[in-house]
């Protein structure tokens, strides 16, 4: 499935959960060379930290990945 990572965002890909966008961002990653450089856009909950999670795993992190969403909204009294 990895040789057609690129086939198939090419050609447009809808996640119906989670779990299928973190393991197609794994696809990504590891398919990725590595010198590639990604951004992502998106309004907040449409599932950029879900992804880089998936694509993190799948370029071998195994640390968490956390949103800076919820640091950058953090209230401190």
């Amino acid at each position: 499935m990895v040789t057609n990572i690129f086939a198939r965002l090419h050609a447009g890909v809808t996640t119906a959960s989670a779990g299928e966008t973190r393991e197609l961002a794994r696809q990504l990653g590891q398919a990725l060379p590595a010198d590639t450089a990604l951004a992502l856009h998106g309004n907040l909950g449409v599932g950029k930290t879900t992804f880089v999670q998936g694509l993190a795993r799948g370029l071998g992190v195994r640390d968490a990945v956390t949103s800076p969403t919820f640091t950058i909204f953090t209230l401190h009294r």
